[in-house]
């Protein structure tokens, strides 16, 4: 299956899209078979007032522009109720009493403290994607300054069919 016939069936399936400006909701998902910005603000409205929308559905487009506000988050501090928590969690013993996903395991070794927020970034491994300036930013305020690390963790998810050498070229970032 080709990318965008892989994104036009997420696209008919999604009750929520979150892009990051209206440029990108006009101009790119605008483009898809599966989505007509007009008739996603008609529908929306009739849906709003109680309208027979007559079986038709488009997702909702919400724009969330990048960038983290932390003025209103707390950090939680390690402490040995939180221990507690992620031991009932998992029985003490690694196993799960709600089945959790197998990768769980694995993304909790990384987060210094699994209650805090995360910043969650999916991405294929594109330049333009900027995922080293996520990672420069994160690196920076691990310093003195105890900026973004005190209140969240970040967690970075690239997939490709690229080898590591073939990524490792396309990206030299020297810190």
């Amino acid at each position: 299956m080709r990318r965008v016939e892989a994104e036009e069936l997420s696209l008919d399936a999604a009750e929520l899209v979150i892009t990051s400006t209206k440029q990108e909701i006009d101009e790119q998902w605008g483009l898809y078979d599966g989505f007509d910005v007009k008739l996603e603000k008609v529908l929306r409205a009739r849906a709003r007032r109680g309208v027979n929308c007559h079986g038709r559905y488009m997702p909702r487009m919400a724009v969330i522009p990048p960038g983290m506000d932390f003025s209103n988050v707390i950090a939680q501090e390690d402490t040995a109720e939180v221990d507690g928590e992620l031991v009932a969690l998992t029985n003490g013993d690694g196993a799960s009493p709600k089945a959790l996903p197998p990768i769980w395991s694995e993304v909790m070794r990384f987060l210094t403290n699994p209650h805090k927020p995360m910043i969650l970034a999916l991405s294929r491994p594109d330049p333009k994607k900027n995922i080293t300036t996520l990672a420069a930013h994160y690196a920076d305020a691990i310093g003195p300054c105890y900026g973004i690390p005190n209140y969240c963790d970040v967690w970075v998810s690239i997939y490709s069919f690229l080898s590591m050498l073939d990524f490792e070229s396309m990206y030299s970032v020297h810190y």
